[in-house]
């Protein structure tokens, strides 16, 4: 392996560990500096529709990284001389992923005569730029430059080679960063949406341990209704032959298809009885969960006190899924842990009836079976919108 292809390789290797580690940025900007031969670097938004420097793409994702810039330098190009940067008229019309440089953008001769070049880069001894758009969303781009100054020369060289070969992994990366960024905020308001649900939620992790008990869960267990958690993290009932099916749902669903037939079961409720009174149980598996929870919740546990009219969550979706109002009570109640045949005795409707009711709410939130659309509404906008009794 040559000089070149191991710090090609060192390279690369920064800028993956720095698409999962926001943190580790500036460690693949300091890394390209010195192998461009650059003094200063930066990854950041522009906006080609009016010149400016936005914080987030459309998509509500960014990166925005400073390495080697003076920061107030740097807050000076945000207010105004993005706005003059006589780089970007062009660029506008190039596509992602191209690499440039500065002498193709602007005349270099032309440079120092303009309000960008005599009054930014003069004072930070800048001149040659190196860079390029890495993403584009509408008008927003997102780029990365690295600039030097005038007695470096231009990057039209081994510099912008290297850079070229660079960008396809740059892009990758940014779109890897933006897909994890993307899934922590919706893992955020996922985790906000169980904080707000009346009815209690326990998440499990692929151990059946108890990574999160939300508000109303914690009401119910304090309650002692016949279910607990130990100090290993265990989800107990305090029956003992209510705990072996506890423990063998529990499994199930935490190891979903390990079991005959267990891929194919539908939600069953676990029935609890404790000193503070009775208790319902319904265990789900979390399959793409990871996606969604930050926390990599296996399995979702719905704790529902039987006395209690489940919280109406009617209207929000109504609203929200174009659900029937039958079928928006329906799948409020099995998201306050009631099963089928519970919900077709309360309703007075026959056990078909809920089914057709289930099947055509399932496919409004786009899911396919049961468990999905009690996890689509956990974890959606409807419960959201809906905040529920404030909990004792």
């Amino acid at each position: 392996m040559t000089t070149r292809e191991a710090e090609t390789n060192q390279l690369i290797g920064s800028l993956y560990e720095a698409a999962f580690d926001p943190t580790l940025w500036p460690d693949f900007l300091k890394l390209m500096n010195r192998s461009v031969g650059a003094s200063a670097s930066c990854i950041f938004l522009h906006d080609f529709a009016d010149a400016s420097t936005p914080s987030e793409l459309p998509d509500a994702s960014a990166i925005g990284v400073l390495e080697g810039f003076d920061p107030t330098a740097w807050e000076a190009y945000m207010e105004h001389y993005s706005t003059v940067n006589v780089w970007t008229d062009r660029e506008e019309s190039l596509p992602s992923g191209i690499a440039v440089w500065s002498s193709m953008l602007y005349a270099d001769e032309l440079l120092p005569e303009t309000e960008f070049g005599a009054d930014w880069l003069r004072p930070q001894d800048l001149f040659y730029a190196l860079g390029g758009v890495v993403d584009r969303q509408g008008t927003v781009a997102l780029k990365m430059s690295f600039v030097r100054a005038r007695r470096g020369g231009d990057f039209k060289d081994q510099s912008l080679r290297l850079w070229q070969s660079m960008m396809p992994h740059v892009q990758r990366a940014a779109d890897l960063h933006r897909r994890l960024v993307l899934s922590e905020r919706r893992a955020n308001d996922a985790e906000a949406a169980l904080e707000f649900l009346p009815c209690g939620v326990v998440l499990l992790d692929a151990q059946g341990l108890v990574l999160s008990v939300n508000p109303a869960g914690k009401v119910l267990l304090n309650q002692r209704r016949g279910l607990l958690v130990d100090r290993a993290g265990r989800l107990l009932a305090s029956a003992a032959e209510a705990d072996k099916i506890l423990q063998r749902e529990v499994f199930m669903a935490t190891h979903p298809g390990s079991m005959p037939g267990s891929s194919a079961r539908l939600q069953r409720t676990i029935r609890l009885r404790g000193y503070g009174g009775p208790m319902h149980l319904a265990i789900v598996p979390l399959p793409s969960s990871s996606e969604r929870l930050r926390m990599a919740a296996s399995a979702a546990v719905f704790l529902h006190d039987p006395t209690v009219q489940p919280a109406d969550l009617t209207v929000a979706l109504m609203e929200e899924y174009r659900m029937t109002r039958a079928e928006a009570m329906l799948t409020s109640a099995l998201a306050s842990g009631l099963s089928l045949s519970q919900y077709a005795e309360r309703a007075k409707v026959s056990l078909n009836t809920v089914r057709t009711q289930l099947s055509n709410a399932a496919a409004k939130a786009g899911a396919k079976r049961q468990a999905d659309l009690v996890r689509i509404v956990l974890t959606g906008p409807a419960v959201m919108r809906y905040q529920g009794p404030a909990q004792p």
